[in-house]
């Protein structure tokens, strides 16, 4: 679409006050559009640098990614994200016209403006993140991980996301089963009770109105309970390695952790079902199988393997079509900082990292078998549901933040942590010396806090405002949730070609729910 003169002086002041000269407009650009300034205007006086800047983006036909790009940049500038926010909304017709020009034929201008404005008025923009989300395919987050991580990114404005949202489900991916994907989003709104009467009676009212023009019908589908909210179960690979009384070798075994199912089943919520491998040769009644540190990720491999195969069976049984799978890896203090999410599995002849493929984090082996430890940890998973019962959106602040390590005092921390924080933060990697990186989870583990996110490389950008985006209120009272914000993000890492530029390639989590552990008893040791 076209500016006019008054459009076209707000938008230059908003980028203006948000990158006051020609240097950090030129960087702006270039990381964020890929785009050199020098190609765009020929001018030197900065006024005339914006105006020509925007004249280049409506005539090239990407206006809203100059806003988008922008936006990204500096989210902290009112001035332009109250620019962003108030020209989307009040020129949607106009953004919607030129997004549905030459790209679609399903669903009418109409029908869009009219989601559009039935959508921007629900508050819970969360809400509409994930059932977005939810009805996207899987290959959505590595074809279109821009759109994917700005629905992610907080600090973005509601109208600019609600967008992006049409977007996604108008144009990148308008059909799933012969049905405009659109509809599917629509009614998975009206799920749950989660809108206020009026507006899910508008959404209704725009279902049976688009259906109509289009010619089709979503299927009328059995309700589900709502501790089941889709056709695929969320489930656990818990991987234990202990070291064994050699002291050069661990003891490797795995348990397949089926939660979140429906309440009619009777399948119990408390079965863990054991992946075998081998009898130990030093005893003969003992499951897992022996191996030093440098061999347990090829025996990881064969556990993941036997683990899909039980999966499958399960799965089945318990009536669902797919599954996602977690990967929890018990490790003893001195290896937490270890790269597991980094190990090879093979995929169509290729070796690949197996956090691309799974959702893999880091728990802690210690909290298993010492008694005293276990019971600080339900102590601080206490107090993570007490914070989260609490009015409040702030939780990344009830993290104890380290930004250095250097010269750190490791006692003081266990008592910051054990005293008030829900979890530990490290915006910096950690230690080089492995004596301190001991130390370092030492205090985290006796200070009794279940979370612990960190960058394992210095120097990554934005590397505060990204961790501080994964910990919201919402991935914390549902953990899938916050595994597949990770898992999302080391999915972008690995698929671009310089993945060691990007915090998903370095991001490590450690999340221990004391709710959720592997059944010692299941495999007694004889003494």
């Amino acid at each position: 679409m076209k500016l006019n003169g008054v459009q076209t002086k707000k938008f230059k002041e908003a980028l203006m006050s948000a990158f006051s000269n020609q240097d950090e407009l030129k960087v702006m650009l270039f990381e964020e559009l890929n785009q050199q300034l020098n190609w765009v205007v020929t001018n030197d006086n900065y006024k005339v640098v914006v105006f020509e800047l925007i004249e280049w983006a409506v005539s090239q036909g990407r206006l809203i990614e100059l806003m988008r790009g922008a936006s990204r940049s500096n989210p902290n500038n009112q001035i332009l994200q109250n620019f962003v926010r108030g020209f989307i909304t009040s020129n949607i017709k106009e953004l919607l016209k030129d997004l549905l020009e030459n790209n679609n034929e399903l669903v009418s201008l109409n029908i869009c403006h009219d989601i559009f404005k039935i959508i921007i008025s629900i508050n819970n923009l969360q809400l509409l993140v994930d059932k977005c989300c939810s009805v996207l395919p899987e290959d959505a987050y590595f074809e279109s991980p821009k759109d994917t991580e700005d629905l992610e990114n907080k600090e973005l404005v509601d109208s600019l996301k609600v967008f992006i949202i049409i977007k996604l489900l108008v144009i990148d991916y308008p059909m799933f089963e012969g049905i405009p994907r659109v509809l599917w989003f629509a009614r998975d709104l009206c799920k749950g009770n989660q809108l206020k009467k009026s507006v899910e009676q508008k959404i209704k009212q725009w279902i049976t109105s688009t259906e109509q023009y289009c010619g089709c019908n979503l299927p009328d589908l059995p309700e589900i309970s709502v501790s089941r909210k889709d056709d695929t179960l969320n489930c656990y690979l818990m991987i234990t390695i202990k070291p064994w009384s050699d002291q050069r070798r661990f003891l490797i075994n795995g348990f397949l952790r089926l939660p979140s199912l429906i309440e009619e089943s009777n399948y119990s919520l408390d079965d863990i079902v054991p992946v075998d491998l081998v009898d130990l040769e030093e005893d003969g009644e003992q499951k897992g199988s022996l191996c030093t540190f440098k061999s347990i990720e090829n025996k990881v491999v064969q556990f993941l393997r036997e683990g899909e195969r039980k999966l499958k069976t399960e799965v089945k049984k318990l009536n669902f079509s797919c599954y996602n799978l977690t990967i929890e890896f018990f490790l003893p203090y001195q290896y937490l900082c270890e790269e597991v999410d980094l190990w090879r599995v093979s995929e169509l002849d290729d070796l690949v990292p197996i956090g691309k493929n799974y959702r893999v984090i880091v728990r802690s082996y210690d909290r298993v078998e010492n008694e005293y430890l276990e019971n600080e940890l339900r102590k601080g998973w206490q107090r993570v549901k007490q914070l989260l019962n609490l009015n409040t959106q702030d939780v990344s602040s009830h993290f104890e933040n380290l930004n250095t390590v250097s010269n750190c005092n490791w006692k003081n921390l266990e008592m910051q942590l054990r005293e008030s924080k829900i979890g530990l933060k490290l915006t910096c990697a950690p230690p080089d010396s492995q004596k301190q990186k001991q130390e370092l989870f030492k205090a985290f583990l006796r200070g009794g806090t279940p979370i612990a996110i960190w960058t394992r490389c210095h120097n990554i950008p934005n590397v505060v405002s990204e961790i501080d985006n994964l910990l919201t209120k919402d991935s914390l009272t549902n953990l899938d949730y916050l595994f597949e914000l990770i898992w999302r993000k080391r999915c972008k890492a690995h698929c671009d070609l310089t993945p060691k530029e990007h915090l998903g390639y370095h991001l490590a989590i450690l999340c221990d729910n004391p709710e959720r552990m592997p059944p010692l008893e299941a495999n007694p040791l004889r003494e």
